[in-house]
């Protein structure tokens, strides 16, 4: 259920494991990130802008809509949220694959 990312994304929050924005295309760029989950109306320019700057092969995922993606981390919208740590990375990443993170 969303419960479980929601928890899984509210830990990575509180760890400092989370990043959106600005911030997580800087931390990209760097290969400090492991799980970037796009929202399917993500805009154009963010997207080419982020992959501009990824060097090294982290995991890509789409998730809904910017709206829905910006609620499981309490915001009004985010275009992608990028995860840092690899462990919780491939944990929300494998909660999203078996349909945890479905309604």
């Amino acid at each position: 259920m969303i419960n479980h990312l929601y928890q899984y994304l509210g830990l990575a929050k509180r760890a400092h494991y989370l990043f959106v924005g600005e911030e997580l295309i800087s931390k990209a760029s760097k290969n400090k990130i492991s799980l970037i989950i796009i929202a399917e109306d993500a805009s154009t320019r963010f997207v080419s802008e982020l992959q501009q700057n990824l060097h090294n092969n982290p995991r890509i995922i789409k998730y809904k809509t910017k709206r829905e993606l910006g609620s499981l981390i309490e915001r009004e919208e985010v275009n992608a949220i990028g995860i840092s740590n690899c462990n919780m990375a491939k944990a929300i990443y494998d909660t999203i694959q078996k349909g945890d993170a479905n309604e």
